[in-house]
């Protein structure tokens, strides 16, 4: 087949301007990358690019921020989606998925009277209100987006007899009383496999297992196909770190939950910060190491195993950034983030994945725009490079040497086919070639 490419300026020209930049002069290297136009590595959603807004920022809640550390003990202001820069950067990344969600989700307790009216139960640490939800659903129509909601899963909705989705339900159904075409996706807790973890603050004070979130979900189910026969359910965002799910949850709740969920979501970060917990720096975060191609590797494997026990279910990475707690100063929101976000992103598509959400649209170090000044960080521009070129379907594409030139490929979003190269050492002057047979 003859392939008409379509040149991707941005990312070519900002990977010889990042932070190790290629030697200016001297010897050129030559490699040759093949195209196979007629094998296709993976099919993704129409929306496969999207980004969250953490329920902490939602709710008003301790986050990340640079004064504080781990646990989160620095309260940011209620987040503002009516800010017309925001909303203009956005809109360009359309259409896209906006996820509510984090670690606070299954701390929140949603009100459904007026604010005033609603005292906070036992169990939960904060109230999400129906303005704030108005504000979501405004925000997300307006820069044509559909939401994921993670729902409350720990401590406040259970008593002794087990879970209650009563407040998920008031949730749901307002949400539906606002716009069901905005609220399609309800995702049953946040990195459950992590519930009763010491230093995670939630899911301690209950018994869980995969066998009974297996019963949580089939609740959950059925509320949701009640309210809207067209809405879907998804699990268990489970926590993939760089040596894997910890702790291991899908193996054995996956074939429990298989018939109540319509989407698989897991999480990947594969460094950390320096807010993190002392127990789970398992790599620090740096620039250099962000780009190893060992990171690359780990990433393609771990999509691998989730796609494998998913099966026929569509998985979506349902969140992920360079570094965990924040992301790291100086790394996440610098170059060496973008030409790892690109690799990710065309890692994800050709390993089984449909969906990449990024934590976050703004706010903190990993934010794709900086939440104070409202400038784009340089991964707003991938985001935005793949949004406006990709379509759905990426092919087959091999670079002889992934540690100097990696090569992503797929059908154009107006025709041809479109390549992204990246060169993550910067190291030497390389010209490449084609093969396109």
């Amino acid at each position: 087949m003859q392939l008409r490419f379509l040149v991707t300026l941005f990312l070519l020209s900002s990977l010889f301007f990042s932070g190790a930049c290629a030697k200016q002069g001297g010897k050129w290297s030559e490699m040759e990358i093949s195209i196979m136009a007629d094998e296709i590595s993976g099919v993704v959603h129409e929306r496969f690019i999207g980004y969250a807004v953490d329920t902490a920022q939602v709710v008003s809640a301790p986050w990340w921020s640079e004064e504080g550390g781990y646990p989160p003990d620095v309260a940011l202001p209620e987040y503002d989606f009516t800010r017309l820069a925001l909303v203009n950067l956005a809109r360009e990344l359309a259409p896209s998925i906006l996820r509510i969600g984090g670690t606070d989700a299954d701390r929140t307790y949603f009100c459904p009277l007026p604010e005033e009216d609603c005292p906070l139960p036992e169990g939960y640490d904060w109230m999400l209100t129906r303005s704030q939800v108005e504000a979501i659903a405004e925000f997300t129509q307006s820069v044509d987006a559909e939401i994921i909601f993670t729902l409350n899963l720990g401590d406040g909705p259970r008593d002794q007899i087990g879970f209650s989705p009563d407040n998920a339900k008031e949730l749901m159904q307002f949400a539906a009383s606002i716009s069901p075409e905005l609220f399609p996706y309800w995702e049953a807790g946040n990195e459950v496999n992590g519930f009763g973890v010491p230093f995670r603050g939630h899911g301690g004070q209950f018994d869980f297992s995969p066998e009974i979130y297996a019963q949580d979900l089939s609740l959950l189910r059925q509320v949701i196909k009640g309210i809207n026969p067209q809405w879907f359910l998804l699990a268990p965002a489970t926590a993939y770190f760089s040596v894997g799910e910890i702790p291991s949850f899908l193996p054995e709740a996956l074939p429990l939950m298989r018939d109540s969920i319509d989407v698989v979501t897991w999480h990947y970060y594969p460094t950390q910060s320096e807010r993190c917990p002392a127990p789970v720096i398992l790599d620090p975060a740096t620039a250099e190491h962000l780009l190893e191609e060992a990171v690359a590797e780990r990433e393609a494997e771990f999509a691998e195993e989730v796609k494998g026990l998913a099966g026929e279910l569509p998985v979506w990475l349902g969140e992920s950034g360079s570094a965990q707690c924040g992301g790291q100063k100086g790394v996440s929101d610098t170059m060496a983030d973008a030409l790892w976000f690109a690799d990710l992103i065309g890692l994800m598509a050709e390993h089984g994945g449909e969906m990449v959400i990024r934590q976050t649209l703004s706010g903190s170090d990993y934010g794709l725009i900086d939440d104070e000044t409202l400038i784009p960080r340089p991964s707003y521009y991938v985001a935005l490079m793949y949004r406006r070129l990709f379509g759905q379907t990426f092919l087959k594409a091999v670079s002889p040497d992934r540690r100097r030139i990696r090569v992503h490929a797929g059908y154009g979003a107006e025709g041809g086919t479109v390549l992204v190269l990246i060169n993550p050492l910067g190291e030497e002057n390389i010209k490449v070639t084609v093969d396109s047979d």
